[in-house]
């Protein structure tokens, strides 16, 4: 696999710095290049190189990878400004992340604040304890029942991803007869009042045979 010419047209800046270095490398496949020379320095250029980290455009935001290459070039002596044209961004970029990254000890994944959660383990058990003492519960009925005092109570999504969570996908369907009671009798009503149906009117309205409003009729 050859590097295509047009990409090192954007690391003239390292060019400057490692003439002969990019010069020596240039066309070799990745692993060759490892073999040949050890040099963190090496990496990050390949890196830049193989992982498309340069754009044309500005980026905004950097990777995790980008911030731990960054901080491995500055350790091996690379500008601002050659780290700028490596990474695409733009040397204040550079140097504010660096900022933030001594003012973290060292860490590159920034220190994220969580929402606190609304159902701790007690929570989480009365949820599962409540669906499974009743399947048939919908989400809704048991966030009432479980956060019936509750002066903050959960939202729904927040207790179907707890069920989720213990495994609990769905809830076991009502059982529901074949026929309402309504319709059971209403069609009892209907057979009584037409209980001495001829069987001539009886095979014509079930659009029926003879033969089987007969044994219909008879039983």
């Amino acid at each position: 696999m050859h590097v295509p010419y047009p990409v090192y047209d954007s690391f003239e800046l390292c060019v400057q710095e490692c003439s002969s270095l990019v010069s020596y490398c240039t066309g070799r496949e990745p692993s060759v290049v490892c073999q040949i020379s050890g040099t963190t320095f090496i990496l990050i250029i390949f890196l830049a190189i193989f992982t498309d980290m340069r754009r044309t455009s500005r980026k905004k935001n950097l990777t995790d990878n980008d911030k731990r290459a960054i901080v491995v070039g500055r350790q091996n002596e690379l500008t601002m400004m050659t780290l700028a044209g490596i990474f695409g961004v733009t040397e204040a970029g550079i140097s504010q992340f660096l900022k933030r990254w001594k003012a973290q000890d060292g860490t590159i994944k920034s220190q994220r604040t969580e929402r606190p959660r609304f159902i701790d383990r007690n929570g989480d058990r009365n949820i599962l304890k409540t669906s499974r003492t009743n399947p048939r519960l919908t989400v809704p009925a048991i966030r009432r029942e479980v956060c019936l005092n509750s002066p903050s109570p959960p939202s729904v999504s927040t207790v179907k991803r707890r069920l989720n969570a213990a495994g609990i996908m769905r809830r076991r369907p009502v059982k529901k007869p074949l026929i309402s009671e309504k319709n059971r009798a209403a069609w009892g009503k209907w057979a009584k009042e037409h209980l001495n149906w001829p069987v001539k009117t009886g095979t014509r309205f079930c659009g029926s045979t003879k033969r089987s409003f007969t044994m219909f009729h008879k039983g």
